[in-house]
């Protein structure tokens, strides 16, 4: 199973969310307009999101938020949800790689996911 969770939110459509399917790669966007990722990510593992943005004058990571799961009996090891919100720019295409490892351990990449955005 997958850590990607996926969901597009453009803001300004009246199509409302659109969630990207597990072999998506691709997203369009107007200049101006944020999309969200929402990821699966556990912490306390040392793993976490990396991001790197081919052309950062297209498009930019505007928000990189981290919300733990619910955890009412106090348990060690919970996960949580990691949402990057990015914002098109300028148009042209740009690739957003996503890659699940730790910062402090060479080759460590569990998941790696890549997205092709075209602004228009």
């Amino acid at each position: 199973m997958s850590l990607v969770t996926a969901v597009v939110m453009l803001a300004g459509c009246s199509g409302g969310v659109r969630v990207l399917g597990e072999n998506e790669t691709d997203v369009t966007a107007k200049v101006g307009e944020s999309f969200s990722l929402n990821l699966a990510e556990n912490q306390t593992t040392g793993y976490s999101w990396a991001t790197t943005i081919s052309d950062e004058s297209v498009v930019k990571l505007s928000d990189d938020q981290y919300v733990t799961d619910e955890n009412p009996d106090g348990k060690v090891g919970v996960g949580g949800t990691r949402t990057l919100t990015f914002t098109a720019l300028a148009a042209g295409t740009a690739t957003i790689t996503l890659s699940y490892e730790r910062s402090f351990e060479a080759d460590s990449a569990t998941e790696t996911r890549t997205l092709t955005v075209t602004v228009s």
